[in-house]
């Protein structure tokens, strides 16, 4: 059995995708910990998810921009 020092072998990535996820890309920002945090209590307070308030928050964002672009 030969095995090269220092290689690690990773198990095969799982092509199981949750149905929230299907048919939607990633998208990654950088906050502070403290908004993090501010988002994830405002989360449980309002019974939804840290998710679906960004959700929320692109919908406007680019609603109130689109809106900007036609005038």
């Amino acid at each position: 059995m030969s095995h090269s020092v220092g290689v690690e072998l990773m198990p095969p990535k799982s092509s199981y995708v949750a149905p929230s996820r299907e048919g939607k890309v990633p998208l990654t920002i950088y906050v502070e910990p403290e908004t993090r945090q501010a988002l994830k209590i405002a989360a449980v307070m309002n019974e939804t998810t840290v998710d679906a308030m960004m959700q929320e928050a692109i919908a406007a964002t680019l609603k109130k921009y689109q809106a900007r672009s036609k005038s």
